[in-house]
């Protein structure tokens, strides 16, 4: 038993279309994502209101992500992993090493969606073999991963290992504002990384509901693209 057979089970759709882009294919693309959550067991196993924007991102960037090599950082219910490998990305899902139930949830929605992944356990701050031996990476995603202050550095510490073995990657994160009172920036010159605000309304992410869900809601949600810092 893996430990969620007692808990409420759920699985919530999400639907991507090209619809209302303005340059949109003919007939609209349209992408189906059927993610399985666990209520009232852990953080990673619903879904947060960062995760339909980010997957918003990958969507409307799906050129780029087409053929990319793809790692998301605490995926969770893996929502952008998802969207991305449908859309023809090699994808490696991570979330704690320590948390086999957060992995094992990973993989179902994978199952659950028809798409191949790698799941792999991650802690972070640590290299571990397994990151040692990551082909090149074009994206590192990241939802909601900044909502313990006390793990932000080790968060960023794990990404900035990721984009000097891909100096050419971007990680690209989803972030609720919980407190005014924090801030990255420190950590993002401590780590030769830096931070580029992408306005929602850039990708169709600036409403209420996303991909026919009622997330994000009314919370503040934004989204940076983090890049090496050249010296």
């Amino acid at each position: 038993m893996d430990g969620l057979a007692t808990a409420s089970r759920f699985v919530r759709k999400f639907e991507f279309s090209s619809a209302a882009e303005p340059a949109a294919e003919a007939p609209p693309l349209v992408i189906r994502a059927l993610v399985p959550e666990v209520m009232n067991r852990s953080y990673g196993l619903y879904t947060w209101p960062c995760a339909p924007v980010l997957a918003q991102y990958v969507f409307h960037e799906r050129r780029r992500f087409a053929g990319a090599h793809v790692l998301e950082l605490g995926a969770g219910t893996a929502l952008p992993s998802i969207v991305a490998a449908k859309l023809g990305a090699a994808v490696v899902v991570t979330d704690c090493a320590r948390a086999p139930q957060l992995l094992a949830n990973c993989e179902r929605a994978l199952e659950l969606n028809g798409v191949s992944a790698r799941a792999l356990g991650l802690s972070w701050g640590l290299v571990s073999p397994e990151l040692l031996q990551l082909p090149p990476l074009d994206f590192v995603l990241g939802s909601d991963v900044f909502y313990d202050e006390p793990l932000f550095e080790d968060v960023l510490r794990t990404v900035a290992f990721l984009l000097e073995a891909s100096p050419r990657a971007q990680f690209v994160f989803t972030y609720q504002e919980r407190s005014a009172d924090r801030c990255l920036e420190p950590l993002l010159v401590k780590w030769r990384l830096r931070a580029r605000q992408v306005p929602l309304a850039e990708f169709g992410a600036d409403g209420p509901s996303l991909a026919g869900s009622d997330l994000p809601g009314n919370h503040s949600i934004q989204l940076y693209v983090v890049t090496v810092r050249q010296p």
